[in-house]
């Protein structure tokens, strides 16, 4: 959908609103990951990510007896999506294993403006200069929220600037594919080879977990299902460059969760930060939503 002008307001508002929620459950899964790398490796806790994930995924695609979702008409694309969505949360988590969940979430986040780049030549959309103007001054909140040359930038950072270009490349699949398959099939394909794939790592990374521990695993795989399954949704629904700026929510949340569950207090410049982030979505929001409908 690259003629954004044809939009109803109602749908643009309601794929916003799915990325929103989107942004809330992953900053949880990202937390749960932080909590279990503690003690686990970061190669098993992604593996139970994914293959949780997988499980309840699957349960929920059989609840009509078809295995219709298993057909896909561009294999190599789901599968490469696959691989850049793993990429994105191995990069992730060993990154909050290492530093704040706000910092190497921060960092995550130059995704959206890489998304809005790449939507031009990748997806033939529209970009406006507003909406350039206010993705450029979203990404000005996080330089200040991640504070580049503080200590916070340590050695690890490099892990969420990988993670995200994979997020990036990821989107832009799932935008492409939503032409070709439909949204349980690609669903299915977004972490089933990834599931596949760890399951051969386990000789080596399998650890004992206690109740609590196999726990979160489960819920990280439940939020992970249920929080790609809306962006996919919202995907088919809305052009990507559009809803990249509301992505920065996860952000927000994020720094959140850092402060509430790990004591990590944010400084002024980080609020600052997160207040140009949230004001430069609004700010898109409102032109998508209000100023294409009023009339002329």
């Amino acid at each position: 959908m690259s003629d954004e002008g044809q939009l109803p307001p109602q749908k643009a508002a309601l794929a916003i609103g799915l990325v929103i929620v989107m942004g809330i459950m992953l900053s949880s899964m990202d937390a749960f990951a932080k909590y279990l790398t503690q003690a686990q490796t970061v190669i098993f806790v992604l593996w139970g990510r994914y293959f949780f994930h997988s499980v309840l995924t699957l349960g929920f695609l059989l609840r009509n007896g078809s295995l219709r979702f298993l057909r896909c008409n561009r294999p190599g694309l789901q599968f490469l999506r696959t691989l850049f969505l793993m990429g994105a949360t191995g990069n992730m988590y060993w990154a909050v294993s290492h530093m704040p969940l706000g910092d190497a979430t921060a960092i995550m986040f130059l995704s959206p403006l890489i998304i809005t780049g790449l939507s031009v030549p990748l997806l033939k959309e529209k970009v406006g200069i507003r909406r350039w103007v206010a993705v450029v001054v979203g990404f000005g909140g996080i330089l200040l929220i991640a504070q580049p040359g503080t200590d916070s930038m340590n050695a690890y950072a490099i892990f969420p600037l990988f993670s995200a270009f994979c997020v990036s490349f990821y989107m832009i699949t799932t935008r492409l594919l939503a032409a070709h398959d439909s949204v349980e099939t690609t669903t299915f394909y977004t972490t089933a080879p990834a599931a596949i794939l760890l399951s051969l790592t386990l000789p080596w990374t399998w650890s004992e977990l206690t109740a609590v521990e196999w726990g979160l695993m489960a819920t990280m795989g439940g939020v992970g299902a249920l929080g790609h399954f809306v962006l996919v949704l919202a995907f088919s629904m809305a052009p990507a460059s559009m809803l990249a700026p509301f992505s920065y929510i996860h952000l927000v949340s994020a720094v959140a969760i850092s402060y509430f569950f790990f004591k990590d207090v944010p400084s002024s410049t980080t609020l600052a930060g997160a207040a140009i982030v949230v004001s430069s979505g609004l700010y898109v929001w409102y032109r998508e939503t209000f100023v294409k409908t009023r009339p002329s």
